[in-house]
């Protein structure tokens, strides 16, 4: 038996640390293209500052409909 929603295709989770990094933006759009991932974005930066192109494009919208979030956390900290 399929656990997914009707209609709806089940998503893997990504989490990519130092989200906001020129490498990890890149990874972070491309996993969101796919269409298969939801995907958290982790980075020690208290929220997440966008160029006007990136709020206004994919990354923009995946956090506005939820299939991108971030999360401020230093993966350092153990506590």
């Amino acid at each position: 038996m399929d656990p997914s929603p009707v209609g709806q295709e089940a998503r893997r989770l990504c989490a990519v640390t130092g989200g906001r990094g020129f490498m990890a933006r890149h990874l972070v759009a491309a996993l969101l293209r796919s269409g298969d991932w939801h995907v958290r974005i982790t980075d020690l930066g208290p929220d997440v500052a966008m160029e006007p192109d990136e709020d206004d494009g994919l990354l923009g919208a995946a956090l506005r409909d939820g299939r991108a979030t971030y999360i401020s956390v230093d993966v350092c900290q153990l506590e």
